[in-house]
């Protein structure tokens, strides 16, 4: 039974074709055959290292370094749902056993939020990470709360209602989905006390069909006179229609990296062999290091099981670069992440401290 305002297009194929859409082989010797055994372990050398600079050039190569190197500061992260990591204290706490981040992102600013008058909306029931699609023969339903903040009864609040959005991805805004895939009553009065409850919401295609992209939920508080008084979004969230789709987005495996070291200033091309790698907004490789983790978004999907990146700078205070000795070894860890929620085993890579010659050589090209 549909509800009110519920108008709803139900795919029957859906469970179907997320079941059929296969899962991750362990033969690696028969997928990018030329990749994996052009994979080895290359060591960087360097020549002609210089030593002993004067304090002035010491302070020169500060200066030209300080924009390349200034990692001290939260940076945002453009792949994963636009949260901001700080490099101190890593956000990225993780089991071992279990490859799973231990940490939940809290929910990120959203353009479109929007109060008007003293009028504000707080979300307080948010969506689960995943929500699970229904079928016209199965319901599966999901709820989200919030309430209205402010002299609401003075202004003539009128009632909220809920829209589906995708969600932002690094600097986009959030933007509408072009087809109506969310059912459920989509149009509630806001109550006495202020809070407002959708209690039965429903969504009938998944993210897999909208090339992996997760949603939002939009809530916008109406005044008597059509005007909109408060707006807010919720946390995004994946939408799937069977578990094995959600086992298969963490079920990733790294094989191995094309490179085994790098310079700490970055910029190498690299490539990455696993499987599978789903390819989407929330698809990144971190790089776990003792100054923070670093978030990379691939350059190159070639495949399920080769990703093509740009090695990331080590984020190395500013204030503590000039105490590491040149060559000096530092020891990551690299995962890959399909979701930004759980991420892959890890594999070992050595970032090479450069010599103050190359550090200057690299921040002026």
């Amino acid at each position: 039974m549909m509800h009110a305002g519920a108008s709803v297009v139900w795919d029957d194929t859906e469970d179907m074709d997320d079941m059929d859409s296969g899962f991750p082989i362990d033969d690696y010797e028969s997928q990018d055959q030329y990749f994996y055994n052009a994979v080895s372990a290359e060591s960087s050398s360097s020549s002609g290292e210089l030593s002993g600079f004067p304090s002035a050039l010491e302070y020169a190569a500060d200066s030209l370094l300080s924009p390349f190197f200034s990692f001290g500061a939260p940076v945002k992260d453009e792949f994963l749902n636009g949260t901001g990591f700080g490099f101190t204290p890593s956000p990225f706490g993780y089991v071992e056993e279990h490859h799973q981040f231990s940490f939940q992102p809290p929910p990120p600013p959203f353009a479109e939020d929007t109060t008007a008058r003293g009028l504000d909306l707080i979300i307080d029931g948010q969506p689960a990470a995943e929500v699970r699609t229904r079928t016209p023969s199965e319901l599966r339903t999901f709820s989200v709360s919030a309430r209205v903040v402010g002299p609401f009864r003075q202004l003539g609040t009128a009632h909220c209602r809920v829209a589906l959005l995708y969600a932002p991805s690094g600097s986009a805004p959030s933007e509408k989905v072009p087809k109506e895939i969310l059912g459920g009553t989509k149009q509630v009065p806001v109550l006495s006390d202020g809070t407002v409850m959708f209690d039965n919401l429903a969504i009938s295609e998944s993210s897999t069909k909208h090339k992996e992209r997760e949603f939002v939920l939009r809530l916008s508080v109406i005044g008597v006179d059509g005007e909109v008084l408060a707006r807010r979004e919720t946390r995004p969230f994946y939408a799937y229609s069977h578990k094995k789709v959600l086992q298969r987005r963490g079920s990733v495996k790294l094989r191995a990296l094309s490179r085994s070291c790098g310079r700490v200033s970055g910029g190498d091309s690299m490539h990455v062999i696993g499987l599978p790698f789903i390819q989407g907004p929330a698809l990144s490789i971190v790089f776990h290091t003792p100054y923070g983790d670093v978030a990379v978004r691939p350059t190159e999907f070639f495949s399920e099981s080769v990703l093509f990146f740009d090695l990331p700078p080590l984020p190395i205070p500013a204030s503590i670069i000039h105490s590491i000795p040149p060559e000096t070894e530092i020891k990551v860890q690299v995962y890959v992440s399909n979701d930004g929620r759980s991420h892959s085993n890890s594999v070992d890579f050595t970032y090479i401290m450069d010599s103050p010659a190359e550090m200057m050589r690299r921040a002026r090209i």
